[in-house]
């Protein structure tokens, strides 16, 4: 679901003496997962974790499990995922950020897509993203970009975070 982003990303503010505090990171944010006639994964939701299997025959371009995130015009944000693999081979796994709209809205899309092997436990994956003067929200999407070989192993993406820095760059 699409939550406020008063209730769930503190704005960043300045100590007294003008050192910069980074807001606490929000959670409540949920995974969906569109349906993928795609070969070569299969995918799933369960309390709230995503979890992918790809079974080594093909090279997917993975991007079926996102949350969108409700946001403020030309703000600064930072937005991070929970995730741990199982023998990533042949390609690399993690997350993107960017219009929700698609594509052709598009203008700047930033991605943390790095992780392979087995991780030791849980790690958290970052990209921070700057929002259009046009947004009123953005999507976070588990990627694995296509190109790199067959992928083999078990990807886990789970808590979503966002943390909002206030005013960014100005329009993208």
């Amino acid at each position: 679901p699409r939550l406020s982003p008063s209730v769930n990303a503190a704005p960043a503010r300045r100590h007294e003496d003008g050192a910069f505090i980074a807001p606490e990171p929000k959670k409540g944010y949920r995974w969906t997962l569109r349906p993928s006639l795609l070969s070569g994964f299969r995918q799933s939701l369960d309390n709230g974790i995503v979890t992918i299997r790809f079974d080594g025959k093909s090279d997917p371009n993975y991007r079926h499990a996102y949350a969108t995130i409700a946001a403020e015009p030309n703000t600064h944000y930072r937005v991070s995922a929970r995730i741990r693999t199982v023998n990533i081979a042949g390609g690399k796994v993690g997350i993107s950020v960017g219009s929700s709209r698609g594509w052709k809205h598009n203008y700047y899309q930033s991605n943390a897509i790095d992780v392979s092997g087995t991780t030791n436990g849980w790690l958290t994956v970052s990209a921070d993203y700057y929002t259009g003067a046009d947004s009123h929200d953005f999507r976070i999407t588990a990627r694995r970009v296509s190109g790199h070989g067959n992928l083999s192993g078990t990807v886990y993406f789970g808590d979503i975070t966002v943390q909002e820095f206030g005013p960014g760059m100005g329009p993208v």
